[in-house]
C-alpha cells in the first residue's frame, strides 16, 4: 500500500491545523464599526466598540451580526485600565486584561499596548436559525455572571457608526 495513501495520526493532526487555521477569521486587526462612549471628561469613562458584519436577510433586507465587542473601563482616576473582549462567533467567549493607566489613550486609538490577562472563559453553545443552546451545562460564577449581564447591557445601547477620520478602517 502507497504509504501516502493513508497519512500518519501527525500529519492528520497537522493538517487538521492548517486547515482550521485557514478557516476561522483572524481578529487581530479588526474593523470597529461602531461606538459608544459613556462617562464624563475627568478620565472616569466606558468605551465600547463593535465589530459588526451585514450578511443578507432572507427577506427584504440584511441582517446586522455581531461578531465582537470590546469594553474599555477606565473607572478610577489612577487605576489600571480594564479592557473586556466579547468574542461571538457560534460560543461567546469572554477575555478580561488589564492595562496601564498611562495607556488609556492609545488603546482607544486601537494601538498596541502591553496587556496582562486577568481571566477567561468560555460558554460553548450549538446554533441555528433564530436559535441557541448550551452545550454543557455548567453553571457560570458570580463574575462571569457580571460579564454577561455587562454585555447584554451593551448590547442594548444606542450605537453610533464609526466615522472614518481615521481613514476607511478605523481601529480603536
Amino acid at each position: 500500500m502507497n504509504r501516502f495513501c493513508c497519512p500518519s495520526l501527525t500529519v492528520r493532526k497537522a493538517l487538521l491545523i492548517l486547515l482550521a487555521m485557514l478557516a476561522v477569521p483572524a481578529f487581530g486587526e479588526v474593523n470597529w464599526s461602531h461606538k459608544v462612549v459613556e462617562g464624563e471628561d475627568g478620565g472616569i469613562n466606558a468605551n465600547y466598540f463593535f465589530y459588526q458584519t451585514f450578511k443578507p436577510d432572507y427577506g427584504d433586507g440584511t441582517l446586522m451580526s455581531v461578531q465582537r465587542v470590546r469594553a474599555i473601563y477606565a473607572l478610577k482616576r489612577e487605576g489600571d485600565i480594564v479592557v473586556v473582549d466579547y468574542f461571538l462567533q457560534g460560543s461567546m467567549r469572554v477575555v478580561t486584561m488589564r492595562a496601564a493607566r498611562e495607556s488609556l489613550e492609545n488603546v482607544i486609538a486601537g494601538k498596541d499596548v502591553e496587556f496582562k490577562k486577568t481571566s477567561e472563559f468560555s460558554i460553548e453553545a450549538e446554533t441555528s436559525v433564530g436559535y441557541l443552546t448550551l452545550k454543557n451545562q455548567k453553571a457560570l460564577n458570580d463574575e462571569q455572571r457580571e460579564q454577561m449581564l455587562n454585555l447584554v447591557y451593551i448590547l442594548s445601547m444606542q450605537r453610533s457608526p464609526i466615522k472614518s477620520d481615521q481613514g476607511a478602517n478605523p481601529k480603536p
